[in-house]
């Protein structure tokens, strides 16, 4: 695990993901040329009309276009993000339910000297999984909406790759992906009010034109009651 600031544990991250977006788009800066659009008058001269842009023989290529743009498409921007998000997830959902438990192991023990030390990264720990939760439930959602534009891209190479055409009925499936596509744009707002009440709080002072201030000590006040309802059940127990 990187140890670094925050700004170079993203670099980490952001870097060759970036890298490798634009090597994966350099071909399609060669897919088109600009074409002069020429007409005759009267008397056979030529005219410049204007300009316009056509189709390169890259572009035209059969295997080109099956195997880098649909086969490409379909494992670069679906399968491949999907199955990360999945595995990513999963190990956050574990890490959430691994704390539950351990959370709860102390809380029916007892333990006096393992609770003193675990009780002071409790408040931590549950605004952690606060914000895992919100994590998971904006990747749901990603999932959810994008659903529609992994099967018509699955579809696309598989009729492809059968040498069958385009099926109309599809078109219909591709509206009801585009509208799914610009739900989920604003889907995350929606998430982030619901989930997370810091976000809530600052969207209310910024409707009322006021800067969100959080009180001095809130964060030791959030901490302390924790700690406080963690040995009180721990007591609870005892008794």
């Amino acid at each position: 695990m990187c140890k670094g600031r925050p700004s170079q544990s993203s670099a980490y991250y952001l870097v060759p993901i970036a890298l490798g977006s634009v090597l994966y788009k350099i071909p399609g800066f060669f897919e088109f040329r600009r074409k002069t659009m020429v007409a005759y008058d009267v008397n056979g001269t030529a005219v410049v009309v204007g300009h316009g842009v056509t189709a390169t023989d890259l572009r035209l290529d059969e295997n080109y276009v099956t195997w880098w743009i649909a086969v490409g498409s379909f494992v670069v921007t679906g399968l491949v993000p999907f199955c990360v998000l999945a595995v990513l997830n999963a190990r956050i959902l574990r890490a959430i339910l691994e704390a539950r438990r351990k959370r709860r192991k102390v809380v029916c023990t007892g333990d006096r000297d393992v609770f003193a030390k675990t009780s002071s990264s409790s408040g931590r720990l549950n605004k952690e999984e606060l914000v895992a939760v919100m994590l998971m439930a904006v990747v749901a959602v990603f999932a959810l909406c994008h659903s529609l534009r992994f099967f018509l891209n699955f579809t696309e190479v598989v009729l492809l790759l059968s040498g069958h055409s385009w099926i109309p009925a599809l078109n219909v499936v591709v509206d009801l992906s585009t509208l799914l596509l610009v739900l989920n744009s604003a889907a995350n707002p929606v998430i982030y009010y619901s989930l997370y009440p810091r976000f809530r709080k600052c969207l209310a002072d910024m409707v009322r034109c006021r800067r969100y201030h959080q009180p001095v000590g809130q964060e030791e006040e959030d901490e302390e009651t924790v700690q406080g309802e963690l040995l009180q059940m721990s007591n609870t127990q005892d008794v």
